[in-house]
């Protein structure tokens, strides 16, 4: 690279020369392939790196490094490095931000999307109680909680008894941005003796753990007993909240 040297070269490809330095560094290019490999390297790895990191404060920290590895290695004018150990100082430098990154913007664990299920009912049509439910299960398997919800209040208000629409509707609210009154269902849910007992449990755990309540959560994992259906799905979840 005869005349110019690694600073020059990023100097060139981030706009720092002036027109007729620049002209100058362009027509020695044309005469020294070496000169132009070294560029298309740099503009490579500096494409690549601002592909990876989002524009926000994260990029003036990659900046930073970038400045700093020249100081590095151009101390003096007249300092040759190659331009791929330079390269390869910043860009493992910029690893370390990317890596950071990656895991800041990855998205985080919707346990109520992994562990969303299905409304089953055991109805006849013509019983109007029966029939609210069938509806009630419709909405809540297309996922339109907040109507479901409405429909099994109707249900509970012609039988306050009736578990399946208790439990149905303590699920349907915690998908809801008004989540207390679900919460509350499923613990009247568990503290009774009906089928969807541990069930119940298994959701409040779900509904903490989305919240980032671990503790929360664990406690009601706890009190799902070996011989329970809910344990195999409560243990995969215990272990996601490490």
């Amino acid at each position: 690279m005869t005349g110019y040297n690694n600073e020059d070269i990023i100097r060139y490809a981030d706009g720092e020369m002036d027109a007729t330095e620049a002209a100058r560094f362009e027509a020695t290019m044309q005469q020294d392939p070496a000169l132009a490999a070294a560029l298309r390297h740099y503009r490579e790895v500096k494409a690549i790196l601002a592909q990876r990191l989002p524009p926000d404060a994260q990029l003036d920290a990659l900046k930073a490094t970038l400045k700093q590895q020249r100081s590095r290695y151009f101390n003096t004018p007249s300092k040759v490095v190659s331009i791929r150990k330079y390269l390869i100082g910043a860009a493992a430098a910029a690893a370390i931000l990317i890596a950071v990154l990656v895991i800041r913007h990855s998205p985080e664990k919707d346990f109520l999307q992994q562990y969303s299920t299905t409304m089953e009912v055991s109805a006849e049509r013509g019983n109007n109680n029966d029939t609210l439910l069938l509806r009630a299960a419709s909405l809540f398997n297309h996922k339109a909680y907040t109507q479901a919800v409405s429909l099994l209040d109707s249900c509970l208000q012609t039988d306050s008894t009736n578990a399946q629409a208790l439990y149905y509707r303590g699920l349907a609210g915690i998908y809801t941005t008004s989540p207390a009154q679900g919460i509350a269902d499923l613990e009247k849910t568990f503290a009774g003796e009906s089928v969807f007992k541990y069930d119940a449990a298994f959701y409040l755990a779900v509904h903490y753990a989305q919240r980032h309540q671990t503790d929360s959560a664990a406690s009601w994992i706890n009190k799902i007993p070996a011989e329970a259906a809910a344990y195999e799905k409560a243990q995969t979840l215990k272990k996601q909240l490490k």
